[in-house]
C-alpha cells in the first residue's frame, strides 16, 4: 500500500486517517511486517493493506481501496 505521494506505507510509520485520527502502522499486510504486540497469527485472515493502532486505541484496518485517506506524518 502507497501514500498518494508513492511513498511505501511501513510498519511503524505515524499517520493520520479519514482526517480524523491519528496513529501508528502496527501491521503492513502488503509487506508482511508485523509488530510484536500484533503478531502474524493473530492477523492471517486479512492479506492486503495495513492495520494502524489509533492514539485512542482503536485498531483500524485500511484497505487498499481506502488508500487516499491515510497520510504520512
Amino acid at each position: 500500500m502507497r501514500y498518494s505521494d508513492g511513498v511505501e506505507v511501513r510498519l511503524g510509520d505515524r499517520v493520520r486517517i479519514w482526517d480524523v485520527d491519528e496513529g501508528m502502522v502496527v501491521c503492513s499486510f502488503d509487506s508482511d511486517d508485523y509488530s510484536e504486540a500484533f503478531p502474524k497469527s493473530v492477523w492471517a485472515d486479512l492479506k492486503q493493506g495495513v492495520m494502524v493502532r489509533t492514539d485512542k486505541g482503536a485498531l483500524v484496518h485500511i484497505d487498499i481501496s481506502d488508500s487516499n485517506r491515510i497520510t504520512r506524518l
